[in-house]
């Protein structure tokens, strides 16, 4: 074989491990752990949630302390005031505080809090004090500020159904659902992916069942979508089918249903 076929061999080989590889790539790609969600409260006065507040999960306060600058004192040369953030998760419950770190620095301020699994929204105000001058508070004139707090039933690659936060009628909830629980239908079309996970609950034995397309559209990953609860509900059953383009809903091996039970979640 000549020198110049051997290269042209060792081409066509090496174009077509790559194309194989990006053949293969959606089925391995690996899921992204989720960031605690946070809040920013910046300095012209912008309250930014990034991510959901979950029951019985953690978020993260950043605050820009000059927000804040009534209470400013020093002793011996030294600052001796803080910021204090207060945390309520319903309007009858007790409040509860924590200090920002780092206390007597103008800096982002931060602090990390958990959420209980009966909370259902979170209520925030901030205390500057430095036992000097007159303490002040940042509470969007006295209305505090108010943050939804979100329940979800994770469905993981593992194949666990966990609920976080408390089911109520009236409610919502969030559903997070892993991909590699339900892999049968992978179906592409002009070398894009063509593919979904359609979402079923249903709120009464002879109730038409409501579905969602998870999200986001053909990506492997933690898919979610999010449902209303009617008031008159006792249960929420649940099941999930992988439709793809050239099978459309034809295949029956294709749900993740209990094995035809389906999952169910009492209401609190």
């Amino acid at each position: 074989m000549t020198s110049k076929s051997t290269k042209k061999l060792a081409t066509m080989v090496v174009a077509l491990l790559g194309a194989l590889l990006l053949t293969w790539m959606p089925y391995w790609s690996p899921t992204a752990a989720a960031a605690e969600p946070e809040i920013a409260f910046t300095s012209d006065y912008q309250e930014n949630l990034t991510g959901d507040l979950v029951s019985g999960g953690t978020f993260k306060v950043s605050y820009d302390s000059d927000r804040l600058t009534c209470a400013r004192g020093e002793k011996y040369g030294q600052p001796v005031w803080n910021i204090l953030a207060y945390v309520q998760f319903s309007e009858d419950s007790e409040p509860s505080y924590l200090p920002l770190e780092t206390p007597g620095e103008d800096v982002i301020m931060t602090q990390e809090f958990d959420i209980p699994s009966d909370a259902t929204e979170l209520i925030m105000w901030f205390y500057n004090n430095d036992g000097i001058n007159t303490p002040c508070y940042d509470s969007d004139y006295g209305a505090n500020y108010h943050f939804p707090v979100t329940t979800k039933i994770s469905f993981t690659s593992d194949f666990e159904e966990n609920v976080e936060g408390p089911l109520v009628p009236g409610g919502t909830f969030k559903v997070s659902y892993d991909s590699q629980r339900l892999t049968c239908n992978r179906d592409t079309r002009y070398g894009q992916p063509n593919w979904s996970i359609y979402a079923y609950a249903q709120f009464a034995e002879d109730a038409e069942p409501e579905y969602k397309v998870l999200q986001p559209f053909a990506e492997e990953g933690i898919l979610t979508g999010e449902f209303d609860i009617p008031s008159d509900t006792k249960e929420v059953v649940m099941w999930f089918y992988n439709w793809g383009y050239y099978t459309g809903f034809q295949q029956p091996q294709c749900y993740d249903s209990d094995y035809g039970a389906n999952y169910h979640f009492p209401l609190n």
